[in-house]
C-alpha cells in the first residue's frame, strides 16, 4: 500500500468519525455517508477499479470518471441545500409574522386595560 492510501484512508476515517460523532442526522443520512465512504475507501484501496468502471461506461480515465461523480454529486447538493435554505427563511417568515401580530395583540389589550 502507498503512504498516499494511508493518508486518504485517515482523512476519509477521520471525516467519518467527525459526522457520525458531532453532527446530527437521520439513520438515512447516515446510511448514505457510510456507503459513500465505503465506496471512496474501496477506490482508494483498488484505484484499477476506477479505472475499470470509467472503461465499462466509456470513459477514459478513472479519475475522469470520479470528477464526473463528484460534481454530479456538488450540484445536487447545491441544488438540495438552496431548496433547505428557502424553506428556513419561510419558515422564519411565518415565525416573525406571527410573533408581530402577538405583540400588536398584547400591546392593544395592555393600552386599552391602561
Amino acid at each position: 500500500m502507498k503512504p498516499i492510501q494511508f493518508l486518504l484512508l485517515a482523512i476519509l476515517g477521520g471525516g467519518l468519525a467527525y459526522y457520525m460523532l458531532r453532527l446530527r442526522t437521520r439513520v438515512s443520512d447516515r446510511l448514505l455517508i457510510c456507503s459513500l465512504a465505503a465506496a471512496a475507501a474501496v477506490g482508494i484501496l483498488l484505484p484499477d477499479l476506477a479505472i475499470w468502471a470509467a472503461h465499462a461506461v466509456g470513459v477514459a480515465r478513472g479519475v475522469d470518471l470520479v470528477m464526473y461523480l463528484t460534481l454530479f454529486m456538488l450540484s445536487y447538493l447545491i441544488v438540495l441545500l438552496s431548496t433547505k435554505e428557502r424553506q428556513t427563511k419561510q419558515k422564519i417568515t411565518r415565525l416573525v409574522r406571527a410573533l408581530a401580530l402577538e405583540n400588536a395583540v398584547t400591546s392593544e389589550r395592555q393600552r386599552k386595560a391602561a
